[in-house]
């Protein structure tokens, strides 16, 4: 297990932790606040700083999670064993945009992988903070705030490791795609929605109750995603992990295509191919 995976290079401890203590102050240390807003059936307008503030955490988490860094860090070392042996065959040295060299008859592929990964580690969580801001600004100007809070008996939301998910239509699931949605279950009832392209002249969190088939299903789907989503762990209550274990194979057949795409905006569809699969 990694336990160094907020730490960057430095002299100090307080260097090392930069960036585990800017998302400390960022996120963690003001979640609560966050999630009782979200959570309190009574909220419905907010001010533009909550607002900004909800968003601000919802993007910070998405890019918080291990995943982007670790399917970089994947890209790179794919691309630096290539370069190594093609600088084994032909007998020289290597460098790596021009600032990180290596010399393969002194190091081993993964000593050059494991020095590289150091070498551009504190620009690597910079720039995958810098565009949580990004997404922030893009966010901030035409997206709309939903909770969704589901009655779906033992169907209980889930959780990851990679908890906020994005969703398009077009089935781009990058954090920058501009036409997507953010997702993130807020607990085991409660869903929060952050929907693209949608203007509001007051800021207000549009609140939404589901119940049987149509409950069942949203949790359904959303807890297949989170499933997929993970990078090691799936988190929740006994009685939802046991609910949704019990129908992750049926989750996993063969959908036509074009109808899972319908699907994506027309629950009456969904709940019929859910029935279909022998979830629901």
């Amino acid at each position: 297990m990694r336990t160094d995976f907020y730490t960057i290079p430095g002299e100090t401890i307080e260097q090392q932790l930069e960036i585990e203590t800017l998302y400390s102050r960022r996120l963690e240390d003001h979640y609560d606040l966050v999630y009782n807003l979200l959570v309190n059936p009574t909220k419905i307008f907010l001010s533009e700083g909550e607002r900004a503030f909800i968003i601000a955490t919802l993007t910070t988490m998405l890019f918080r999670a291990p995943r982007w860094i670790e399917g970089h860090n994947q890209a790179i070392a794919e691309y630096l064993a290539a370069y190594y042996k093609q600088c084994v065959l032909l007998g020289v040295d290597g460098s790596f945009l021009g600032k990180f060299y290596f010399d393969h008859r002194q190091e081993t592929l993964s000593e050059v992988v494991a020095r590289f990964d150091l070498f551009i580690k504190r620009d690597q969580h910079y720039d995958m903070l810098e565009l949580a801001l990004q997404l922030q600004q893009q966010k901030l100007k035409d997206s709309a705030i939903s909770v969704i809070k589901l009655q779906a008996g033992s169907c209980q939301l889930l959780c990851s490791d990679n908890p906020v998910i994005v969703v398009a239509a077009d089935e781009h699931n990058h954090p920058l795609n501009s036409d997507a949605d953010i997702l993130l279950p807020l607990d085991g009832k409660h869903l929060l929605y952050l929907h693209a392209h949608v203007k509001q002249s007051t800021p207000y969190i549009n609140r939404q109750l589901l119940t049987g088939d149509q409950a069942r299903m949203r949790c359904l789907s959303v807890n297949w995603r989170q499933y997929h989503n993970a990078a090691k762990q799936l988190l929740g209550s006994r009685v939802g992990l046991e609910h949704y274990l019990q129908r992750h194979g049926l989750l996993n057949q063969p959908v036509n295509q074009h109808r899972k795409q319908e699907a994506l905006y027309n629950d009456e569809l969904a709940i019929g191919i859910y029935k279909e699969l022998g979830v629901l």
